[in-house]
């Protein structure tokens, strides 16, 4: 009969019916069983090595001569905050491309992620920072997540084709745009200009100081609340809403989004 052996397994105790099945093949069935069961695990394990972003090495950069913050990311995150000692501290994490329904990285993107270095250049007060990756590598579609901190009296001018953009305690304005994405203002005054495709925008500012406020959504909601009352001329446009609002300051404020909603809170605490 072959090399195999031949194996009995009992199928019913009750009524004595066997099955004599070669030993090799049941165990073949064994195998397969468990792999059936280890695949799922294994694919698991290899998306969530996927997920982990790699950390760039942080920069700390010298602040003198740095009046704006100027950033332009693809996809990502971008957070920026105060910094305590008046310094640019500079932190940057990036995540690599995936192929096949996002399970796997592809060798070139990986390759850009792995030597990629952070870069810098201060022109007449602009400080502009960016990614360097290797030549012949991947880097459409790498997710870079930025942590920058300067000094509060910096101003910012950001865009992000697809992400977020997150801006704390920064008081020399922001100027922005987003494509898909959402922006999360919370700073204590300064001129604010920031425009979205599809997404939202929702800022708090602490200061009354605002001459011309105007707020849109084409398709969508925009909301203004003044010490947390409602406040403004609302128009309505089809699907959409305007709204317009005016102080005695000197700063202006205009958020508009193309689809989505706007929403503002100014506070004097």
């Amino acid at each position: 009969m072959s090399a195999c052996v031949l194996f009995v397994k009992r199928l019913r105790r009750s009524t004595g019916q066997v099955m004599i099945v070669p030993h090799c093949a049941y165990y073949r069935r064994i195998r397969m069983r468990r792999m059936v069961v280890l695949l799922p695990l294994l694919l698991l394990a290899a998306c969530s090595v996927q997920e982990q972003e790699i950390s760039i090495p942080a920069q700390v950069l010298p602040a003198a001569g740095v009046a704006r913050l100027n950033l332009d990311v693809n996809v990502g995150r971008v957070s920026v905050t105060p910094s305590t000692d008046g310094q640019v501290h500079v932190a940057l994490s990036l995540k690599p491309s995936t192929s096949f329904f996002g399970m796997f990285t592809s060798g070139t993107s990986l390759a850009a992620v792995q030597h990629a270095v952070i870069t810098h250049s201060l022109d007449n007060g602009v400080l502009t920072l960016g990614v360097q990756y290797p030549a012949h590598t991947d880097s459409s579609n790498i997710s870079e997540h930025w942590n920058v901190a300067l000094p509060a009296a910096a101003a910012i001018t950001g865009h992000v084709n697809v992400g977020d953009l997150n801006i704390s305690g920064i008081a020399g304005g922001v100027d922005a745009d987003l494509n898909v994405g959402a922006v999360h203002l919370d700073v204590p005054g300064g001129p604010l200009k920031v425009s979205a495709n599809v997404g939202k925008i929702q800022a708090t500012v602490h200061s009354l100081d605002y001459a011309d406020i105007a707020l849109g959504a084409g398709v969508g909601e925009a909301g203004l609340t003044v010490e947390g009352v409602s406040a403004g001329d609302m128009h309505k446009t089809g699907a959409g809403q305007n709204l317009s609002y005016r102080l005695n300051g000197s700063n202006s404020i205009n958020l508009q989004v193309t689809t989505g909603s706007v929403k503002l809170a100014l506070l004097t605490h």
